[in-house]
C-alpha cells in the first residue's frame, strides 16, 4: 500500500487518525516516563524534563483518544467539524517538535548519543504523523 492509498483510506474514516495519534502519544508518554524513571542516565535529559514531557504527551493522548471515542458515532460518521479537532492535535504536535530541539540544545552537554538519537527519532516520527494528519485534515 502506498502513502496516497493509506491517506485515502483514512480520509474515508477519519476517526482512525485520532486513534493512531492517541496510541502514538501513549507510547511516547510511557517511553518518556520510563526513560525518566529507569534510564535517564543513559539518555542524559534531566528527569524532571522527561516527567513534564510525559505528562504533556499524556494530555495529547487523552485529547486524541477522546476525539476517537466521542466525536464520531459507531459508524465513524459525524456532523461535527472533525477537521478543527484534528487541527488542534496537529498544532500541539508541531509545538512539541518545536520545543524538543530547544530542550536538546539547552541540555546538549548532558545528552548522550542514545538520548540525541531517541529525541531526533521521536521528532521525525511525529513530523511524519503530522504530515499524514495534514493530508487527512485537508479532506
Amino acid at each position: 500500500m502506498n502513502i496516497q492509498t493509506a491517506i485515502e483510506k483514512v480520509k474515508s474514516n477519519p476517526k482512525v487518525i485520532f486513534l493512531i495519534d492517541g496510541i502514538g502519544a501513549l507510547v511516547t508518554s510511557f517511553s518518556l516516563f520510563g526513560i525518566g524513571f529507569w534510564l535517564s542516565d543513559y539518555f542524559g535529559m534531566p528527569k524532571n524534563i522527561l516527567y513534564i514531557l510525559s505528562i504533556i504527551v499524556a494530555f495529547y493522548a487523552f485529547y486524541s483518544l477522546s476525539c476517537y471515542f466521542f466525536l464520531f458515532d459507531k459508524l465513524g460518521k459525524t456532523d461535527k467539524n472533525w477537521q478543527s479537532f484534528l487541527k488542534v492535535i496537529i498544532t500541539a504536535n508541531i509545538l512539541y517538535c518545536t520545543v524538543m530541539p530547544f530542550l536538546m540544545l539547552f541540555h546538549y552537554e548532558d545528552l548522550t548519543v542514545l538520548g540525541i538519537s531517541y529525541f531526533i527519532f521521536e521528532i521525525l516520527v511525529i513530523l511524519i504523523l503530522v504530515f499524514f494528519e495534514i493530508k487527512v485534515a485537508s479532506k
